[in-house]
Parts: structure tokens; C-alpha cells; sequence
């Protein structure tokens, strides 16, 4: 063998060694690559469910009541502290035979 011939084939070998280790790192890298591409559709994702939540926030109203007493009266109280409008509430008493503000009505007439 010539001097040409052993230079090219180490130059060979150590092309075959460098693509081997090229080749190794590159598939580690991949991997993790994908890994993490789908942590990110994951989390965008998350992130549209979580816009979707939101805006459906935005239209929905909270509603709270409670029984206010006001110069001998009481009153149900209705406040909405959602972001959303509430119109024409109806108020139903459920599992009541008689309504909460006669009894405290009734309350208040004893105490005076």
C-alpha cells in the first residue's frame, strides 16, 4: 500500500468514527427534540382551554344572595359579581314551607 492510500484510509476511518459519533448525539438530540415539542402542543393546549375558560367567564354572571334587614324589613339581596350580565332573575324557595323572611320577621317582632 502507498503512503496516498494509507492517508485515505484513516482519513476514512476517522470519517466513519466522527458520522458514528455525529449519528449517536444526533438521535439523543432527536428525541429529546420530540420530547419537547410535545410538552409545547401540551401546553398550548392547556392554554387554549384555558383561554376558552376565561371567556366563557366573561359572559357568565355569579350570583349571590343574601337577607339584608333594613329599618324593620328584610329583603333578599341579588349581587352578580361576575363579568357577565344577569337580567329578569326569578328568586324560588326549594325545600321551604314558608318563607325566610317571615321567620325572621317573626324574629325581629320577639326581640322588640
Amino acid at each position: 500500500m502507498t503512503l496516498y492510500e494509507l492517508l485515505t484510509l484513516q482519513a476514512s476511518l476517522l470519517a466513519i468514527g466522527v458520522s458514528t459519533v455525529s449519528l449517536v448525539r444526533g438521535r439523543k438530540l432527536g428525541y429529546m427534540q420530540e420530547q419537547l415539542a410535545k410538552i409545547s402542543a401540551e401546553l398550548a393546549q392547556r392554554q387554549i382551554e384555558s383561554y376558552d375558560v376565561a371567556s366563557r367567564e366573561k359572559t357568565t354572571p355569579q350570583l349571590g344572595i343574601h337577607i339584608s334587614n333594613m329599618g324593620g324589613s328584610s329583603y333578599f339581596v341579588i349581587t352578580n359579581s361576575g363579568q357577565g350580565s344577569a337580567f329578569d332573575t326569578d328568586l324560588d324557595l326549594i325545600d321551604s314551607q314558608e318563607s325566610p323572611l317571615s321567620r325572621r320577621l317573626s324574629y325581629f317582632h320577639v326581640l322588640s
